[in-house]
C-alpha cells in the first residue's frame, strides 16, 4: 500500500529515485529478499534482485530486540535509501469500525498504527506493528552508510502496493479479487479501480500445502516441491481438499462486493509464493467456474543488464520478491510533504 494511502513511518521531503526493498522476517532459507529499483523518467528498472545472507528474523519480544545487529549490504544493493517490509506475526491489518480506533493489542504492548479511509462507505483499513519491532528494524541500517531506512510497512501492504501499480498501469477499473499467498497465510483483497474495498486473511499458506502433501504422501518437503512441478504425478485431489476452504472465502468476498458495494468482480489474480501454480489454477476453475490469472512480481518493470542465467533464476524465484518489490515501489512513487 503506497503512502498516498498509508503514510510511511519515516518522513522525507524529496523525490527518491534509487531504493532497495528488503523483506524482514520472511523466514526463507535462501536469505533476505532484496530488490533494488531505480526510477528513470516514467520507467522503473530492476537494478538488482537476490537473497542476502543476513540474519533476517524479527525479534518476537522486547528482550530479543535488545540484540541489535547492523547490516552492511553488498555493493549492488547499496542504494541511497531502503524500504523495509516486515513479515510479523504480531502485525495487524484489519478494517476498523471508525477512524482513530484503538486496537486491543495495544493493551499488551506499544504499537505504531495508522488507519486510512478510502471512501465514506468503505470501512477504514487499519495497519499496526509493534513499536519494538519497528525500532529494531530501522536500526539495522544506520544513517551515514548506504542505504538508510526511509520507510517501514507490513509485507501484506507492500504486496498490495505492488498490485496497485499494476492495476493503475493496466487501467483495471472493474472489480477484482487478489490472493496474496505467503508462507503461513493468504491475504484476500477486493479492489475496485485500484482501491482496496475489502481485506481478509485466511490461515493457509504455501508451507501448509507442502506439509499436507508431504504428510499424505509420506515424503520430505524437498521431494514434494519436485512432485508439484512433475506433470506425471497428479496431486489434484490433495490440492482440491486443501484449497476448497480458501476458495469458498473468495466466493463469499465476491458476493459481498457484488451485493454491498454494487461492483461486479470480473477478474481474479494469484500472487506471491505459490507452490504448484497449475493446481491452484485448475482447482479454482473447478470450484469457482472461472479463471484466475497469475500476477507476476516484476510485471511492467524493466530488467536491468542481467545475464541469461541470472534472469532464469529470477523467473523461478520471482514470487518471493513480492514484499521487497512492493516496499521499494511505495518509496519510489510517493513524495512526503
Amino acid at each position: 500500500m503506497n503512502s498516498r494511502n498509508f503514510k510511511n513511518l519515516f518522513k522525507r521531503n524529496h523525490v527518491l529515485t534509487d531504493v532497495v526493498g528488503l523483506e524482514i522476517g520472511a523466514g526463507l532459507t535462501r536469505g533476505v529478499p532484496a530488490v533494488r529499483l531505480r526510477r528513470q523518467s516514467d520507467k522503473v528498472e530492476v537494478v538488482a534482485a537476490g537473497f542476502l545472507d543476513l540474519k533476517g528474523d524479527l525479534p518476537e519480544n522486547h528482550a530479543a530486540a535488545e540484540t541489535q545487529p547492523v547490516w552492511q549490504l553488498p555493493g549492488r544493493f547499496a542504494a541511497p535509501h531502503a524500504a523495509l517490509a516486515l513479515t510479523s506475526t504480531l502485525g495487524v491489518i484489519r478494517h476498523a469500525t471508525g477512524t482513530g480506533e484503538d486496537i486491543p493489542e495495544k493493551k499488551q504492548m506499544m504499537y505504531r498504527e495508522i488507519d486510512r479511509a478510502f471512501g465514506t462507505d468503505i470501512p477504514p483499513l487499519l495497519a499496526a506493528m509493534p513499536d519494538f519491532q519497528a525500532s529494531w528494524a530501522a536500526k539495522l541500517l544506520p544513517e551515514g552508510r548506504r542505504p538508510t531506512a526511509c520507510s517501514l510497512q507490513l509485507t501484506s501492504l507492500a504486496a498490495m502496493n505492488c498490485f496497485q501499480r499494476y492495476a493503475m498501469c493496466h487501467s483495471l477499473d472493474s472489480g477484482c479479487v487478489v490472493l496474496f499467498v505467503f508462507q503461513s497465510y493468504t491475504a484476500m483483497v477486493a479492489f475496485h479501480s485500484g482501491i482496496p474495498l475489502l481485506y481478509r486473511e485466511h490461515p493457509l499458506g504455501f508451507l501448509h500445502i507442502q506439509q499436507e502433501i508431504a504428510s499424505r504422501m509420506q515424503m520430505d518437503v524437498a521431494t514434494v516441491n519436485q512432485f508439484m512441478e512433475d506433470a506425471s504425478v497428479d496431486l489434484s485431489l490433495i490440492f482440491e481438499s486443501v484449497l476448497r476452504p480458501l476458495y469458498r472465502q473468495v466466493e463469499i468476498i465476491s458476493d459481498y462486493v457484488s451485493r454491498r458495494r454494487n461492483t461486479q468482480v470480473s477478474r481474479y489474480y494469484l500472487a506471491g509464493a505459490v507452490a504448484g501454480e497449475s493446481y491452484w489454477i485448475s482447482v479454482f476453475k473447478q470450484i469457482m467456474q472461472g479463471e484466475i490469472d497469475v500476477f507476476r512480481t516484476f510485471s511492467d518493470l524493466q530488467m536491468g543488464e542481467t545475464d541469461a542465467s541470472a534472469l532464469a533464476d529470477l523467473k523461478s524465484t520471482e514470487p518471493l520478491f513480492l514484499g521487497a518489490t512492493g516496499a521499494a515501489l511505495a518509496a519510489l512513487e510517493v513524495v512526503e510533504k
